[in-house]
């Protein structure tokens, strides 16, 4: 046993369900945003990996994209839709995520709606292999920590846990864009990035002025940029905006509305058969998407990524990568039964 454990860590206490709910949920009021710090994070990390389940390996670089939640506005699944775009021009995608916790529609929420069954890890690399694209739930993976997850659903306010998400990727992956809601702890995972991650080529960190935890079409976003230079990652700041066309929404400036599971895969596939990408979901889904077309070296900027995942929106490429993933996925599922 660690000495901190010895003495009594809380934290630690937390993660390994040694506490009481009433002395958990005190313990994670601790854990506010607010008080993330880089060692704290990296101890997190480290304790949370020693819970992982033993993967198999793949041998393909992949690409990620994934947000932290804990924006408070629940909106329609871009990181996930954005995957679909990412893989429908053979990109390798491993998307880590879960259900959601604080907002209406977490990833794998959505997936079912789409149609798409979560499929045992042993077939992650006969997926990935025939589909370009696997989705990896957090459940899965740290299957111990599921009495972690209850107590934040009780708790419902964002926590240090919702920052770590992205983080704890059990691929590390290669290319990664995160969306992060809360603009002091971008710059806490960027370091820890750049740090902590030897195998990391490329990465873009977002934060939209809302706090959304994606690349916003109107308004402001904040981007951190990691490249690889030489042996080193190092980050760069930028700020984003976006000259969008006119929206069908009336009130384009306003936060998307809240949107289910069944909501948002019904707007998703509508924008798979070219509609409804005129409207402030649609222009984030191409920005994002964009930005996961640059970062894996298809597109020299976001804009021209915007241009590309678009046009691949309306001539039908992305719906037929959804397709053909629910085909496999299910037949996959069907193998293990």
């Amino acid at each position: 046993m660690k000495q901190a454990d010895k003495q009594g860590d809380p934290v630690a206490d937390l993660i390994d369900n040694r506490l009481p709910d009433e002395q958990a949920l005190a313990v994670l009021a601790e854990l506010s945003p607010d008080a993330v710090t880089l060692p704290l994070m990296s101890k997190l990390i480290q304790r949370l990996r020693d819970h992982a389940e033993v993967l198999p390996g793949i041998q393909t670089a992949v690409l990620d994209c994934c947000g932290t939640g804990g924006s408070g506005v629940s909106t329609f699944n871009t990181s996930t839709a954005a995957a679909f775009v990412a893989a429908s021009v053979g990109i390798p995608v491993m998307k880590f995520g879960n259900r959601a916790l604080s907002s209406a529609s977490g990833s794998f929420d959505f997936l079912e709606a789409l149609g798409i069954p979560l499929l045992p890890l042993p077939q992650i690399p006969a997926c990935l292999a025939a589909t370009r694209l696997v989705f990896l739930s957090a459940p899965q993976v740290y299957p111990s920590l599921a009495p972690l997850s209850r107590l934040r659903r009780k708790y419902g306010k964002p926590t240090i846990f919702n920052f770590l998400g992205p983080l704890l990727h059990p691929y590390t992956p290669q290319r990664r864009l995160i969306g992060v809601s809360y603009g002091l702890v971008q710059d806490i995972m960027a370091e820890y990035l750049c740090l902590h991650e030897p195998g990391l080529q490329r990465a873009l960190l977002v934060c939209h002025e809302s706090g959304l935890d994606e690349i916003g079409p109107t308004g402001q976003t904040c981007a951190i940029s990691i490249a690889l230079q030489g042996t080193r990652a190092m980050s760069q700041v930028e700020t984003l905006r976006f000259s969008s066309p006119p929206f069908s929404q009336t009130h384009a400036q306003a936060p998307p509305p809240a949107r289910d599971s069944l909501a948002s895969a019904a707007l998703f596939q509508a924008m798979t058969e070219g509609n409804r990408l005129d409207t402030l979901e649609g222009r984030m889904l191409c920005l994002n998407a964009g930005a996961c077309l640059m970062l894996a070296d298809w597109a020299a900027s976001i804009e021209e990524g915007a241009a590309f995942a678009e046009a691949l929106l309306r001539d039908g490429t992305v719906k037929r990568q959804l397709l053909h993933c629910r085909a496999v996925y299910h037949e996959l599922a069907q193998e293990r039964n």
